[in-house]
């Protein structure tokens, strides 16, 4: 009995998480044959082997459940860790999602920006195209006057002179009358 309660004691301290109900359960699973009275307080006598044999198992047990402690905590620990982590992405996927909302509709205003900068582009291109022709149109008439103007100036006169050259003395009806004469011919 005081090796029951001694496994008993050590299993509860190196597994925590085991109840006597779960100790009672690993002993079953491992088809340890524990010879109960009737009374509950009163367990047969084990022979010394027998003794050593369920030491062994227990310990055997122990070392098992113990390792597999460790993995499950180890496993935990990175199931929470990735749990964090997996947390954080998604704070970050919905912040990433927001501005990926807002660069859509960026894109989408300065499309209509440029659409509408191309067609007044396209607008002075094509004002650009007659003012220029307008001035090689300009240019070539001033040309031409700038001809026409260096030839009349370097031309010489030599023209009718059609004004009857009247003395100063001549009186206003006498002018008059020289000038009907001279429109009626």
């Amino acid at each position: 009995m005081l090796l029951m309660l001694h496994l008993h004691h050590l299993l509860h301290h190196l597994h925590p998480l085991h109840t006597y109900t779960s100790w009672l359960r690993v002993t079953e699973r491992y088809k340890v044959r524990m010879r109960v009275v009737e009374s509950d307080s009163e367990f047969e006598t084990l022979s010394y082997d027998e003794l050593v044999n369920l030491l062994n198992k227990y310990s055997k047990i122990i070392r098992k459940t113990r390792s597999e402690n460790e993995k499950l905590e180890n496993e935990n620990e990175s199931l929470l860790a990735k749990l964090k982590s997996s947390d954080e992405l998604r704070d970050q996927n919905e912040i990433m999602t927001t501005k990926l909302k807002e660069l859509k509709l960026s894109l989408k205003e300065l499309k209509e920006k440029h659409d509408r900068l191309e067609s007044v582009h396209d607008e002075l291109i094509t004002r650009h195209r007659v003012l220029k022709e307008e001035f090689t149109t300009l240019k070539v008439n001033n040309n031409n006057l700038e001809l026409a103007y260096d030839i009349v100036i370097n031309e010489t006169h030599v023209g009718t002179n059609h004004v009857a050259k009247l003395d100063v003395a001549t009186s206003c009806d006498d002018l008059l009358l020289i000038f009907g004469n001279a429109i009626r011919n």
